[in-house]
């Protein structure tokens, strides 16, 4: 298992809901919402998936900023 976690920026206060709501359609686990910051962790089972799923996320709409701030090492658990 492969785990990414970080946060997102979004461009103003009114699209946290519907950002975070993205996020859990996407099956990203949404752990903390702090006025415009998202904190939210990715668990896939390899790399590749990870990246995938990380990827797109500056592309949703309201999106100002994507942080990546840790993950883990394929196949160290």
């Amino acid at each position: 298992m492969v785990v990414a976690s970080g946060f997102i920026e979004v461009t103003e206060s009114g699209e946290v809901e519907r950002v975070s709501g993205e996020l859990r359609m996407r099956d990203i686990e949404v752990n903390e919402i702090n006025n415009e910051k998202i904190v939210f962790i990715i668990e896939r089972e390899t790399m590749a998936e990870v990246k995938d799923d990380f990827e797109p996320l500056r592309d949703i709409k309201g999106v100002k900023n994507v942080h990546l701030a840790y993950y883990s090492i394929e196949g160290a658990d």
